[in-house]
């Protein structure tokens, strides 16, 4: 049974009632692209299965053109950078990578081209070490159209400091630039080495071109009140209180003043 596909928040949804998949599939919404992808049928495909507790694992969407197989991931990719860049990088051992190793993440943020080895030792390193890593911090890698720029970005579970010229800082989340993605990867693997052996990494190690951190808000409730969960600022700001909830980050959007502030350095260029 082909997938429902719709649009909502500028983004363009897949749905499946198979249990299995837990997740809606989902990439950008541009005009073009909605009209190409509304007029196919998609379906669901997994890379693999777990015959000991017998399920499928690692969905992907597909649909089949000229009745040949295309999964969304290259249908995208093909989109975006156009077809011949899409078929050198596939004769040169690239693979279209999912920076957060969701098959089913199909926004051109989320996707980038890696070597096929890369691409493995990736999906046996990295990506299930930032699982375990994750009641102390969330770290993702991400990447920049327009810029062509990867990000990291970590949301910290547990309290966090940075040392920064001196300066003893509380921080909620950091963001680290890059120009290319295996230094991103490296110091991606060398920040969750440190912080499960350590809880600190020194930034001074790292090989980032820019970086950004928020600080930690801090709220102040009265003697005898019930703390809640969740605080709306009178600017209309949510806040969650860490301190009452068990709430874990998955993600942090990355620092979109990171990418413009490096899109406007790419110009002077």
């Amino acid at each position: 049974m082909a997938m429902e596909v719709y649009v909502q928040n500028n983004k363009i949804y897949f749905y499946t009632d198979k249990p299995e998949v837990n997740a809606l599939g989902i990439t950008d919404y541009t005009d073009d692209l909605w009209l190409k992808i509304k007029s196919k049928k998609w379906n669901i495909r997994y890379g693999r299965r777990d015959k000991k507790k017998k399920m499928k694992l690692h969905p992907y969407i597909y649909t089949k053109i000229k009745g040949k197989q295309i999964d969304l991931h290259r249908f995208i990719m093909e989109y975006w950078y156009g077809k011949d860049e899409l078929e050198k990088a596939t004769k040169e051992g690239y693979v279209v990578d999912h920076l957060n190793n969701k098959g089913l993440d199909c926004q051109i943020s989320n996707l980038c081209f890696i070597p096929r080895v890369l691409n493995t030792s990736k999906g046996n390193d990295y990506d299930i070490r930032r699982k375990f890593i994750r009641p102390l911090m969330a770290i993702n890698i991400t990447k920049d159209f327009d810029t062509q720029l990867f990000q990291i970005t970590i949301a910290f579970n547990e309290p966090a400091t940075l040392y920064n010229y001196g300066k003893i800082i509380p921080v909620s989340k950091i963001f680290f630039l890059y120009e290319r993605f295996r230094r991103a990867l490296n110091d991606a693997n060398c920040i969750i080495d440190d912080i499960h052996e350590e809880k600190i990494f020194n930034i001074e190690k790292l090989r980032h071109i820019d970086f950004e951190y928020e600080i930690i808000k801090y709220l102040h409730f009265p003697a005898g009140q019930i703390e809640p969960t969740f605080v709306l600022r009178d600017n209309g700001e949510l806040l969650l209180n860490k301190d009452t909830s068990k709430i874990l980050f998955n993600e942090a959007a990355p620092s979109q003043k990171l990418y413009k502030r490096n899109k406007n350095k790419q110009k002077e260029h």
